[in-house]
């Protein structure tokens, strides 16, 4: 069986980020659209496909990838800052340790957006 992580596409692997609660939240963050906005996007966590009940692929929104793409440094910092101090984490989390997720998911919307490509999320329990 293919592992989890096995992919021909560029991949972000996230450990404790819900992709539809905290990526949803980050999205708000980045683009200062509230909560409810993001997740009434029709691409935010669209269930594509189902490859049984522990792996599953959703949809990602172009205006997070977009989001992402467009953060400067200084924009990355300030999110991962509020994002570990949204509700989503609880406080569980450092924003030091966001910052590392949020760089390397904005790498992978820069190379997204330059190939003209949407962003997707495998989920795997």
């Amino acid at each position: 069986m293919e592992s989890p992580t096995s992919t021909n596409f560029p991949l972000v692997q996230l450990k404790r980020i819900d992709p539809i609660i905290h990526l949803n939240r980050a999205e708000a963050l980045l683009t200062g659209s509230d909560y409810d906005t993001v997740s009434a996007n029709p691409r935010s966590e669209h269930l594509i496909a189902e490859l049984d009940e522990s792996v599953w692929v959703t949809t990602l929104t172009d205006e997070l990838r977009d989001a992402l793409a467009a953060a400067d440094e200084t924009h990355r910092r300030r999110v991962a800052e509020l994002w570990a101090r949204s509700e989503e984490f609880d406080g569980d989390i450092d924003p030091a340790d966001l910052l590392p997720v949020v760089d390397e998911l904005a790498d992978l919307a820069r190379q997204a957006k330059a190939a003209g490509d949407r962003l997707y999320c495998r989920t795997c329990l």
